[in-house]
């Protein structure tokens, strides 16, 4: 209770302050939300403080009135009357929106108390307002016209970490814990934020009006605080099957922790720790049935926040094929596979290279597959040699398996044969012939079954044949064209029939035979160039 001394001549009546205690300063940094990530969802407003409820541990306060008593610059009929009030944040929250209402004010005049109990209307003037019905008091202060004689108080707003306090009207129906003067609308006003365990104080001005005849005093009820928290927001560490302690993480040092299964089983409760974090020991090994968990997190002020989590299969360590070995006649792509046969969680595939044997590893050159199974280098004459192997990894452990090896063969010089040909000849006697052209890094074979003659090419070494040339060739040999006969020469065999001798004959036969020759051979040559 704030007491407010006014005083006329000598004449002087006064009230002594429940408390005295001076508001320690306040902090000049409100600490930052402590929820995960640094982010903030507000609770709706709830009391933390009410002098009517003694047992209320979240919050306290403290009024030091002062004892000066000067007159109101603006208007000389009244007094202002200031009080230092402090608010101590008892929680382990941070108080955002923090609203202190007044509540009962007390008034003595002419040696006579007057009780108002100010209905809270959007009015700050707590004299000028309707005195409710239910007032207990049948003696009590009475309503009057602003304009009537009359002792009268005002709050006036004062300051609060150095800035003026601003007035806010509240429902106390968006109280959701605040149950008193249901159905009216209550005045308060808006304090900075309260980190906690810290304390906030500021100064709350009256204005009273002085009196005519005797002293008076007006005093007032500083009884309601009402404040607006960060929700709870745990956290649940996926677990594993076969583990005996949970943890995770709580926004405020002091929520409570349930861990329930997907049946509702309770499996055990904690205490979310300085660190903002939290551990449940089980006491033995999750069961196997156990798929599904949820912790609910609850606050000092009965606020809830849930967590959701699944319990994750036992690992097991991985197993995995062995690639083959790849060979390649020059350049081209060297494809390696592997195949996990077993592994939980799935474990992660990565292919090593090695250049010397085997005796050491590095991260394999080439293109991997989106599950890591399948590896494809673009090999080059300079890879021959290299051999790779898969590694497969998860939490239970790596495999690895055995190498594959590159053979990569030298690049050869491609060639194109060219095609035999046929000689065509019409001179009697002389057969066809298949000529054969001289083609590096081709050698030719010929075969002959009776006229049919066959010829085929081939790479020499160090080359090969351009892909889709002609390697292939068939040829038929025409029978020679046959000579006719000799026959005497018109005119003169008659003569030579009755004038030469016989030697004559075989002479002419020789030298047809020899003409014949001669002109075979210079036929033979020619074709031959």
């Amino acid at each position: 209770m704030a007491a407010l001394l006014v005083s006329a001549g000598s004449s002087m009546a006064s009230a002594e302050p429940t408390s005295t205690t001076e508001p320690s300063a306040a902090k000049a940094a409100v600490a930052a939300p402590n929820w995960p990530g640094g982010e903030c969802v507000l609770s709706d407003p709830h009391l933390v403080f009410d002098d009517e409820n003694a047992s209320n541990p979240k919050a306290s306060m403290s009024w030091n009135p002062s004892t000066s008593a000067p007159v109101d610059p603006d208007d000389s009929n009244f007094h202002l009357r200031s009080t230092s009030i402090g608010v101590s944040n008892l929680s382990n929250h941070t108080y955002y929106e923090t609203t202190y209402f007044p509540s009962w004010l007390f008034l003595r005049e002419n040696g006579t108390n007057k009780h108002n109990y100010a209905a809270w209307s959007s009015s700050l003037n707590l004299f000028d307002t309707q005195v409710p019905p239910q007032y207990p008091w049948a003696s009590g202060w009475q309503p009057r016209d602003p304009g009537t004689p009359g002792a009268q108080a005002t709050l006036i707003p004062g300051t609060a970490a150095g800035n003026p306090l601003a007035a806010t009207i509240i429902d106390p129906n968006a109280l959701g814990k605040m149950s008193i003067g249901a159905g009216t609308t209550r005045p308060g006003y808006i304090l900075p934020d309260i980190a906690a365990g810290a304390n906030q104080g500021f100064i709350q001005v009256m204005r009273v009006e002085r009196p005519t005849n005797n002293g008076a005093y007006a005093s007032l009820t500083y009884r309601v605080i009402s404040v607006k928290t960060c929700l709870p927001v745990p956290t649940i560490a996926q677990p594993t099957e076969g583990d005996a302690t949970l943890s995770g993480t709580g926004t405020t040092v002091g929520d409570a922790i349930t861990v329930k299964d997907q049946d509702g089983n309770v499996l055990g409760t904690a205490v979310v720790q300085s660190d903002l974090t939290w551990t449940l020991d089980l006491g033995s090994p999750l069961d196997t049935n156990v798929r599904e968990l949820t912790a609910t997190a609850v606050d000092e002020f009965d606020f809830e926040g849930v967590a959701e989590t699944t319990v994750a299969p036992r690992p097991v360590v991985p197993s995995l094929t062995n690639p083959t070995s790849v060979s390649l006649s020059c350049t081209g792509d060297a494809v390696f596979t592997t195949k996990v046969t077993t592994g939980t969680p799935d474990p992660v595939v990565k292919w090593e290279q090695s250049t010397d044997g085997g005796q050491s590893w590095t991260p394999a050159q080439g293109t991997a597959s989106s599950d890591g199974q399948m590896l494809t280098v673009s090999a080059k004459e300079a890879d021959d040699g290299t051999r790779y192997r898969a590694v497969a990894s998860n939490s239970a452990g790596t495999a690895t398996s055995e190498a594959a090896l590159l053979t990569v063969a030298a690049c050869l010089t491609e060639v194109t044969p060219a095609a035999p040909r046929i000689s065509d000849s019409t001179e009697c006697g002389v057969s066809q012939t298949v000529q054969i052209p001289k083609v590096q890094g081709v050698r030719y074979t010929r075969e002959e079954s009776g006229r049919i003659v066959r010829v085929t090419a081939r790479a020499a070494e160090g080359y090969k044949l351009a892909a889709g040339s002609q390697s292939a060739w068939e040829f038929r040999i025409s029978a020679p064209t046959k000579c006719a006969t000799p026959s005497a020469v018109p005119g003169r065999g008659s003569t030579l029939a009755q004038t030469g001798s016989d030697w004559m004959t075989p002479l002419a036969a020789t030298g047809g035979f020899l003409l014949a020759a001669g002109v075979a051979l210079l036929w033979r040559r020619r074709i031959a160039r």
